[in-house]
């Protein structure tokens, strides 16, 4: 996690050591992580899991 956006998360009282990052690309090659603190299986997008 890029330190910019852990302290961001810290100052809202958000606890990151519990996050978990997912990373998503598609067919070009683009990429966007999402953190979570959700396990994978409680995880979906568009009602379709990951």
């Amino acid at each position: 996690m890029d330190s910019n956006l852990q302290a961001a998360y810290e100052a809202q009282n958000i606890d990151v050591s519990s996050l978990t990052g997912y990373t998503f690309s598609n067919s070009e090659g683009k990429e966007v992580t999402t953190w979570s603190d959700s396990d994978s299986q409680n995880i979906s997008f568009n009602d379709a899991d990951i």
